[in-house]
């Protein structure tokens, strides 16, 4: 065992004649051995390369050995080294002073080599145990990291692709009678012209005062049916950009990157949250001209829909004198000789506080109350944005409020 993988022991003893004894037993059995004369040696040798086991005399000038183990101690790259004493001190008082000092083992001059070796092997073999164990305990908190992520992104593909088929749905059902509203506004609005020119000829063909009354009662009630017919008209095309914003989000099970419109996914993700915009929340778009760009467009709408809805949130709570803006940029930006989507969303909310900005993207971290976020939105962003090569910061407005800064590698489809 030691000899296809020797342990690295270092000696340490101010007496040439018992570094070479000890030397000699540990070399014959095999290990690779190292040695010191003075404490002060012995701490350069190995704070420059950490033994894997330490054999150290007490009564050594200048600084003996107790002290020689305090200071390994207080090293964190050499705490976990274990120290066996090996001394001509037999005394009750020093093997406690030793221990105490953080020594793991203590033997007494003149030694057995066997025991020696025994000793060694032992103790070789419990770090040895120890270092396996450890590296085991950081593979398995990384493997459960990985576990963790892995079942938050599947729940959360999971529900997301349930609502990509909802809303699909949805915009399909609703579409149909949609189109049905728009076909017979069309018809009505042919109608309507047809009687207003009956009224009109009836009017030319009868002069008397009541024939009069009627024609002006008819065209009133001809304006008032065009009225009403905007009204249908307005509605029909507001339903229609609703279906077309679900459309647009319902891309979100799509598994292969695909060309689109980001002004278009923005204002996808606005319409579906203008439920919560209200007359108070003010939405300013500063919208530049951006090619087809090559993405996963319903996992962006994922991100610009967390953005939005915790930009909302954070505005909640604004006072009365307090504005409540929420502010969407695009543009292309140009960064270190590349060119790069950029997404700005800013609100007037409170702001970030403490350190939270360095949690923020942490799965299940969430600055909200209990019952209203479970920290999952950020860190799913976090993980699309990789996934696209870029980057999403937050950070506070000098004022008030929190800028979301996403910067994407433009591909141009």
């Amino acid at each position: 065992m030691y000899k296809e993988s020797p342990a690295d022991i270092l000696i340490v003893d101010d007496i040439p004649e018992n570094l070479r004894l000890l030397g000699d037993v540990l070399s014959e059995a095999g290990y690779r051995v190292r040695q010191a004369p003075s404490g002060k040696l012995a701490l350069r040798a190995a704070e420059h390369q950490p033994p894997d086991l330490i054999m150290l005399d007490i009564g050594m000038p200048e600084m003996d050995g107790f002290e020689v183990c305090r200071r390994l101690k207080q090293m964190p790259a050499l705490k976990a080294v274990p120290v066996i004493y090996i001394s001509a001190f037999t005394g009750a008082e020093s093997k406690i002073e030793a221990f105490d000092a953080g020594g793991v083992d203590y033997l007494t001059k003149p030694f057995e080599a066997k025991e020696v070796l025994a000793r060694v092997k032992v103790h070789c073999g419990l770090k040895m145990t120890q270092e396996a164990l450890q590296e085991q305990n950081v593979e398995l908190a990384n493997t459960l990291e990985l576990l963790k992520e892995t079942q938050m992104q599947l729940v959360q593909n999971e529900k997301m692709a349930s609502l990509g088929v909802l809303t699909a749905g949805l915009a399909h059902e609703i579409n149909n009678p949609i189109n049905f509203i728009s076909s017979c506004s069309v018809g009505m609005e042919k109608v309507i012209v047809k009687l207003r020119s009956v009224v009109h000829k009836c009017a030319l063909s009868h002069r008397d005062s009541v024939c009069e009354e009627l024609n002006s009662q008819c065209m009133t009630l001809v304006d008032d049916m065009n009225e009403l017919l905007s009204s249908v008209r307005t509605g029909s095309n507001r339903a229609a950009e609703i279906v077309r914003g679900l459309r647009t989000f319902s891309r979100l099970d799509e598994a292969s990157k695909k060309p689109c419109d980001i002004n278009e996914n923005l204002d996808s993700a606005l319409l579906l949250l203008s439920h919560r915009l209200s007359k108070d929340i003010s939405v300013e778009k500063e919208y530049g001209e951006i090619p087809q760009f090559f993405c996963f467009p319903g996992k962006l709408n994922q991100v610009f829909m967390n953005c939005f809805s915790n930009a909302l949130d954070a505005m909640e709570d604004n006072s009365p004198d307090q504005p409540r803006r929420l502010r969407v940029g695009s543009g292309i930006e140009m960064l270190n000789g590349k060119r790069y989507l950029a997404v700005d969303i800013e609100d007037t909310g409170s702001g970030l506080k403490g350190d939270e900005g360095e949690h923020l993207f942490e799965p299940f971290f969430t600055t909200k109350e209990v019952g209203k976020g479970v920290g999952l939105g950020l860190s799913i962003s976090h993980g699309i944005i990789q996934d696209h090569d870029g980057t999403i910061i937050l950070k506070n407005l000098p004022e008030r409020g929190v800028r979301a800064e996403i910067r994407l590698p433009f591909v141009e489809a």
